[in-house]
């Protein structure tokens, strides 16, 4: 005798529909966290973007205060100030100054008597509705009276007037690009008529109404730029 036995699959009332219920809840459960790590990387690159913002602006701050200083020492007030660009000319206004949702104050403090403080600060709201500060600082001296109450001025003058201390022809057709000083010696580089003349320069200001040329030499097709370190310069072409 052979018996066969049937085996019948049973699907049981409701089973495939809470397989979905559960599928669809995972869906969502994976979705919100998608969304969630979308929206944190938007808030950091939101956040980052407005944090470099706030540096420039703080940056500026500080360039603006060094212009109000070389216009005049006596214009970089002690105190609390915004600032104003008129007539591309830096100023201080009242105690703060506002731009595109930041708040900059520029506070000068007196360190010693040609000598102060300066710090650049700025606020501002970032995406997460929090407040937010960065702060540059530095220190600015009189360099015109940077001497002993005593001393007479060493320095006189506004960069609107120039004045000419000393000359020194170089050749004709020379189009300087860079210089650097220490200890009275000039280095310049230079872009030359032509190819073949000579492009670095080494020039003695000991007398600075007199200066003479030390020694020059051909690097290159012209010379672009030129830095020093201990007892070295070095040339960029």
């Amino acid at each position: 005798m052979i018996l066969i036995s049937r085996w019948q699959s049973r699907v049981r009332p409701g089973g495939s529909l809470f397989e979905v219920i559960i599928v669809i809840g995972l869906l969502a459960i994976f979705a919100s966290a998608v969304f969630v790590y979308i929206a944190s990387q938007l808030l950091v690159s939101v956040n980052t973007q407005r944090s470099l913002e706030a540096l420039s602006l703080a940056r500026e701050g500080l360039e603006a205060a060094r212009a109000i200083r070389d216009e005049s020492w006596p214009s970089l007030a002690t105190g609390t100030h915004g600032l104003l660009w008129n007539n591309a000319v830096w100023s201080f206004q009242s105690a703060s100054d506002t731009n595109a949702g930041y708040t900059r104050q520029i506070t000068v403090s007196d360190l010693a008597t040609h000598e102060r403080e300066v710090i650049s600060t700025v606020s501002w709201i970032d995406a997460a509705q929090r407040t937010r500060t960065i702060a540059l600082s530095t220190n600015m001296s009189d360099w015109r009276n940077a001497v002993p109450d005593a001393a007479p001025p060493r320095l006189s003058g506004n960069w609107k007037n120039p004045q000419t201390l000393g000359v020194i022809d170089l050749g004709a057709g020379l189009s300087a690009t860079g210089v650097a000083v220490k200890n009275k010696i000039v280095f310049m580089t230079g872009t030359a008529a032509s190819a073949a003349k000579d492009d670095f320069f080494v020039i003695n200001a000991t007398d600075g109404a007199h200066p003479t040329l030390a020694a020059s030499i051909h690097i290159g097709p012209g010379s672009n730029a030129v830095a020093t370190t201990g007892t070295f310069a070095f040339v960029a072409n």
